[in-house]
């Protein structure tokens, strides 16, 4: 397997890990490099253990959903370019949600700038990702209190003392 497929591979496991049910905050952690950052609504969250506190957060909110109730964080068009361990890109996000309101519905669409970095145990992981929502329409266009509160949710996880 070629440095480009795994990356790939990074992208797809990060799809699939978001969404997991019930969350797996260690394997979402994992999928980042100690010092990254991931920024969405605004607000970047730095390091692993600050995105470990993330998920943390996301499998408590979501403990009580009903089974028939989740999002799938669809990831398309990807674009990379590997510069020996280095690695930039960009990767188109679609949304869908199931709810018992909606049924299944696309929620968002934006796009991922990422930077990839092979770790020290030659794994590679996101050192940044970045998410630009569909003409700043946010997570949930026909919700934008979602973004705020997703924005209130990580500014509330970096202002924790570690």
């Amino acid at each position: 397997m070629n440095d480009y497929q795994r990356i790939s591979n990074l992208i797809g496991r990060y799809g699939q890990t978001v969404d997991e049910w019930p969350r797996q905050p260690d394997a979402y952690a994992d999928l980042f490099t100690e010092d990254a950052e991931f920024t969405d609504n605004g607000v970047t969250i730095r390091s692993r253990e600050k995105l470990r506190r993330l998920m943390s957060l996301a499998a408590e909110h979501s403990s009580d959903q009903p089974l028939l109730a989740g999002t799938r964080h669809l990831m398309l068009n990807t674009v990379i370019e590997v510069d020996g361990g280095q690695g930039t890109g960009s990767v188109d996000l679609v949304v869908i949600e199931l709810s018992a309101e909606h049924g299944w519905r696309i929620r968002g669409s934006g796009r991922y700038h990422d930077r990839y970095a092979r770790d020290v145990d030659g794994a590679w992981r996101f050192r940044s990702r970045r998410l630009e929502w569909f003409k700043d329409g946010g997570p949930d266009p026909r919700s934008p209190q979602l973004g705020h509160a997703y924005a209130a949710v990580f500014q509330s996880v970096m202002d924790e003392r570690d």
